[in-house]
């Protein structure tokens, strides 16, 4: 079964490019940050321990335990996220 949400097909970006350490765009991209001064993403432990959370998080976002809030980043795109709240 495909991963959706809200009824729509979920995708990742499965492109290798040659400076993301052969790991799939879509992968890099959740296991890193940019970095503020050079623009560069760099790996952040953090974000990796919470890739688990992904599927779980989308499978339910209407849940009570799972709540939207938004952030601004430097570029100031606001993006909504969600988080448990049983962490």
């Amino acid at each position: 079964m495909k991963l959706k949400y809200n009824n729509l097909p979920v995708y990742h970006d499965s492109r290798i490019l040659p400076d993301r350490k052969n790991k799939e765009e879509g992968f890099w991209h959740l296991i890193t940050k940019e970095n503020n001064i050079n623009r560069e993403r760099c790996f952040n432990e953090h974000r990796a321990r919470h890739l688990h959370w992904i599927k779980l998080l989308i499978e339910n976002t209407d849940k009570d335990e799972v709540y939207p809030f938004e952030y601004g980043n430097y570029r100031r795109n606001v993006q909504t996220m969600y988080d448990n709240r049983l962490q």
